[in-house]
């Protein structure tokens, strides 16, 4: 029975969209779908009038049509994230949440929902490519399988859900670049980025082809992935570089045959293509210079925001691993003061003497909102939905979330003030200065006024003194700083990577600027030279002109959407395991049904093993706040044994369910607190069907590329049912951060029942097999016994050490590299009362890592050995894939 309970498990924690109460529409067409809500349906209009036309386009330059209609989902305001994704997972889909609606400066253009439509359906295109018959022909019979599996050999339904990030990312990165809604490639902060790691780092092909876990992080992959792209496309064509994509969907059985595909695709392969590009970037920037940065007054792994208050600078700084500093400029003084922070990032305001950064986070268990959040990640409630640009005195200017998904719409103080195309900002007297994007123009206004033009798609305001704006903007070889003066602009420094900027003085700039390793923050005096900002058209002709300012009226079906009316086949996952060993042969199938919107899943199961066989009826809804799921099925065993066959009547089910509901109390700031009650009915014992609570409290304080929590405190209560016989117990977690990237772990487990009985599975139970105990997490793990055991009190105590050692080993012929290595040791000490007191004692070491699989999946994997205390012969090595320690 255990292969069926790791299934379940499976079944039950699978997750494609973050829950939520709100009711969605469907608008229902021959080519695509368009879910969406009430609030998001012009946003929706916009779609229809676009996506169409859109797809034409790109069947021709991708040199293919989609096997199965497109679906665009419009994720709820609720939940504000920058970001959307594509998958051919459940279906061919699009998800875009609003939550980027004020990131014009970062993504250089003027629309979000534009941009996402664009980038979005262009990885549609990459990853649905089909040109291998083995892949259509799984498709049409099986489905959307990630792989199908006959006896160790592998069948890519998708084979291009493989390619390299850098690529796949690369390539739609060049693409919404040409719909004259600019695009990354038209930043002068991405292109200093490109331009410094590669001409000032030993920039090799085994780091353009791997996921790295070191700086520029994954922005790198969507920057020089694009640039990539971009020169490929002005070697070969667009249309030629998009078609790689499909002339590489044809290995469905070896995905990772990339140089193959490259030599037969453009002549050459990918390695020469790569060193050319370098070459070619290094002798087209031969000119780029750097901020000559004497002494950095601090610096970080992380984008730097200044923000100037009260004549001081204040920005955040960190290494993304374990510290995070505060830093406060005098630019009186022209002191630095610097202190622990646990500031989120973002733009730093000051209100009523407290600190809050620009950001977003979870303000409860369905929603997750811009504004301003304090060093505990509370929001400041007034500000709830608002991305603020600037306050002055009693005025506060922001972007409303929620009503900026098509354009950016600039609010001042509850009215609506401007449609934007960057970030806007106060001068003294409390005018307001933005800029907004005419076709390829940009135009400065100072309130409703236009005061100043310039060619392009970015162009940001740091600083606005006695009149003068002064802006980051492109220089040719990157990004510098210029001041607008009465419709003249002067540039204030030959520095191409500077990327935010105050004005300390009428001779000195404090500057942030990004270089090979990450950024700086300096001091530097102005050299004025008049110039402007610098621009080139990436495309002489846009493939599509969004109509931005044109208000929708596409016609809607306004259809009411329900998880149970759009309950799709999905695929069947079909497993032969074929044996020498007759007893380890198995058959297994899977017919899974998923909605349109992937919130609900029904799985219909079938397994043959040597001695049982097993159908299960599966199905899981989170659509709402409120989850639950529930299964039930058959176990038909095949023993041919009389004596075995009448024990297993008189003590086991010939069936098996499992029922679970969950409810989340609390998301908020770095706390949650969530509740699960769940019954399940054990085939193993006929009168076993426990039923269990679970009320868990986390606090938690992450770095992005910690490999454990900075700070972390939870607990989790339990009581439990089983028969006659009720248990109550407690598990307490508690990680902290010791020095370097060294962890100190301290656990306490108990588990108290008011009976044990080993023959009627009666009892805590103690299990040799780790799999097990996430089914019933009452159970508890000691896999350095040979047998499980049951008890009435089980209590047990964990210490470990573990330090990451930061080694990578990165390969650009093979698919596999290895990354952040981290080795730990520890110790399990058990005290167990059966019908006396037992206490053994468990200790192990080991090493985990990152083995990057295909150059872009990262999978957790742990070396360990254990050995206890009461057998010579416990000790045990295993190796496990997808759990990180």
């Amino acid at each position: 029975m255990k292969k069926i309970k790791i299934i379940l498990l499976m079944i039950f924690c699978t997750s494609y969209i973050v829950a939520n109460d709100n009711n969605f529409m469907i608008d229902e067409n021959k080519y695509f779908d368009i879910i969406y809500t009430k609030n998001h349906t012009t946003d929706a209009k916009f779609v229809k009038e676009h996506i169409k036309k859109l797809i034409d386009i790109n069947d021709k330059l991708f040199g293919y049509r989609f096997d199965e209609k497109l679906t665009i989902i419009l994720e709820s305001n609720d939940k504000q994230v920058a970001n959307a994704y594509s998958t051919q997972y459940p279906s061919n889909m699009g998800v875009y949440y609003n939550g980027g609606a004020s990131m014009n400066n970062y993504f250089a253009h003027n629309s979000w929902l534009a941009t996402l439509l664009t980038h979005e359906t262009i990885h549609n295109y990459q990853l649905n490519a089909k040109k291998s018959k083995i892949s259509k022909f799984l498709k049409k019979y099986l489905g959307n399988n990630y792989m199908f599996i006959r006896g160790g050999v592998f069948f890519f339904t998708m084979p291009n859900i493989f390619l390299p990030t850098v690529l796949v990312e690369g390539n739609a990165v060049l693409n919404e670049s040409l719909y004259q809604n600019g695009g990354r490639l038209y930043s002068g902060v991405f292109n200093a980025m490109k331009n410094t790691v590669l001409i000032h780092s030993d920039y090799t092909p085994a780091k353009f082809i791997n996921n790295r876990s070191d700086f520029p992080y994954g922005t790198g992959k969507y920057i020089i992935g694009g640039y990539f792209m971009k020169f490929l496309a002005t070697k070969y064509g667009l249309t030629k570089t998009n078609k790689f994509f499909y002339a590489h969907s044809d290995h469905s059985m070896n995905p990772w045959l990339l140089n193959r595909t490259f030599e037969a695709h453009f002549g050459k392969g990918l390695e020469p293509l790569i060193d050319e590009f370098i070459e070619q970037t290094k002798t087209k920037h031969k000119n780029f210079q750097k901020l000559n940065v004497k002494e950095s007054l601090n610096r970080s792994k992380s984008g730097i925001e200044l923000s100037k208050i009260d004549g001081k600078i204040y920005f955040t700084t960190t290494n993304l691993k374990n510290t995070k500093e505060l830093n406060i400029f005098d630019t009186k003084t022209k002191k630095l003061q610097t202190q622990n922070s646990s500031l989120g990032g973002g733009k730093i305001f000051k209100i009523d003497g407290k600190l809050y950064t620009n950001t977003s986070g979870q303000i409860n268990p369905t929603q997750y909102k811009a504004g301003l959040f304090d060093d505990s990640r509370y929001i400041l409630q007034s500000t709830t939905g608002k991305a603020i640009q600037d306050i002055h005195k009693d005025k506060i200017s922001y972007v409303s979330i929620s009503k900026s998904f098509r354009k950016t719409r600039l609010y001042i103080d509850k009215k609506f003030y401007a449609n934007i195309s960057s970030n806007a900002m106060f001068d003294d007297s409390g005018a307001i200065y933005y800029f907004k994007q005419q076709k390829s123009k940009r135009v400065l206004y100072k309130n409703k006024k236009p005061i100043y033009n310039m060619d392009g798609y970015f162009s940001k305001i740091v600083d606005i003194v006695d009149g003068v704006v002064y802006i980051v903007a492109n220089t040719k070889h990157g990004s510098g700083l210029f001041a607008i003066k009465e419709g003249e602009t002067t540039k204030l420094s030959t520095a191409d990577n500077i990327v935010d900027a105050k004005i300390i003085s009428k001779t000195r700039f404090l500057a942030s600027s990004i270089d090979e390793n990450g950024y700086k923050v300096s001091a530097h005096n102005i050299t004025q030279t008049k110039a402007k900002p610098y621009f080139a058209n990436i495309t002489k002709k846009p493939l599509m002109t969004y109509n931005i300012d044109k208000k929708p009226t596409a016609k809607l079906d306004n259809k009411s959407y329900d998880e149970f009316s759009y309950l799709n086949f999905t695929n069947i996952y079909p497993i032969i395991f074929l044996s020498s060993d007759e007893n380890s042969s198995y058959l297994s199938i899977t017919a899974s049904f998923i909605d349109t919107k992937a919130t609900s899943k029904l799985d219909i199961m079938f397994v043959d093993e040597h001695e049982e066989d097993i159908g299960l009826i599966s199905y899981i809804n989170q659509t709402n706040r409120l989850s639950y799921g529930a299964s039930v099925g058959f176990v038909d065993r095949l023993e041919l044994n009389e004596t075995i066959k009448q024990h297993n009547k008189e003590n086991k089910k010939e069936y098996m369910a499992n029922i679970s509901i969950a409810y989340p109390l609390l998301k908020t700031g770095r706390h949650s607190i969530d509740t699960k009650l769940s019954k399940y009915f054990d085939p193993d014992y006929k009168e076993k069907n426990p039923t269990v609570f679970k009320l868990s409290h986390d606090y938690t304080r992450q770095f992005a590329f910690g490999i454990k929590p900075h700070r972390q405190l939870s607990t989790t209560l339990y009581l439990k049912a089983d028969r006659n016989n009720s248990f109550a117990g407690a598990d307490i977690v508690s990680t902290n951060h010791l020095f370097w990237n060294s962890y100190l772990q301290l656990r306490h487990k108990n588990i108290q029942s008011d009976t044990e009985n080993f023959i009627d599975g009666r009892g805590v139970k103690v299990n040799s097999n780790p799999v097990e105990i996430l089914l019933d997490e009452t159970n508890f793990e000691a896999t350095s016994l040979k047998s499980s055991l049951y008890a009435k009190d089980v209590a047990m105590s964990n210490i470990e050490l573990s330090a990451n050692l930061g080694l990578s080993w990165y390969l650009y012929f093979l698919p596999i590299s290895l990354r952040d290595e981290t080795v730990f040791v520890g110790q399990n000490i058990f005290d167990i009362t059966i019908s006396d007191k037992h206490k053994f004692t468990e200790t192990y070491g080991g090493i985990s890592f990152d083995m990057l699989f295909g150059h872009t999946l990262a999978v957790p994997v742990v070396v360990k050995y254990i050995k206890n205390d009461i057998d010579d012969e416990s000790g045990k090595a295993s190796i496990s894939l997808g759990v990180r320690y």
